[in-house]
């Protein structure tokens, strides 16, 4: 079984959201199937209870987050804090607790440098167990 989950995991992007701290973590190995982007945007579609994240080299007009790879040397994610953006996502998985984090994994669409994740196949994480992984 713990062959199978680093098979998912090298091969398709993950995330997680920690409703508590407002936090959407995208796992490095993820951000290394885009060739390592300088800026990702965050899009949802809540009518699909889809996430998506746009990797970019060109600085988007609007909303969207630098990565600086020298910072992230030494973790394993990219953070991103945003009440408003988890607020969203609470509305559209209105049967999360607050008290857990969710894991997902992703399907990765190399021609257009996105990752989608169904929000409704996110996986209760209990928040000791992903502070461990950071």
């Amino acid at each position: 079984v713990i062959t199978e989950v680093a098979t998912v995991a090298s091969d398709n992007p993950i995330i997680s959201i920690d409703p508590r701290k407002n936090r959407i973590r995208i796992y490095k190995s993820a951000l290394r199937l885009f060739e390592k982007p300088k800026y990702v945007q965050i899009l949802v579609n809540p009518e699909n209870s889809v996430i998506a994240i746009q990797c970019l080299d060109i600085r988007p007009d609007h909303q969207y987050h630098r990565i600086q790879w020298k910072k992230l040397e030494n973790r394993n994610s990219f953070e991103i804090y945003s009440s408003f953006l988890v607020d969203k996502l609470k509305k559209v998985c209105v049967d999360w607790p607050n008290h857990d984090s969710y894991r997902i994994v992703g399907k990765y669409h190399k021609k257009d440098r996105v990752a989608s994740f169904d929000l409704r196949t996110a996986v209760p994480v209990s928040a000791e167990t992903e502070e461990v992984n950071e």
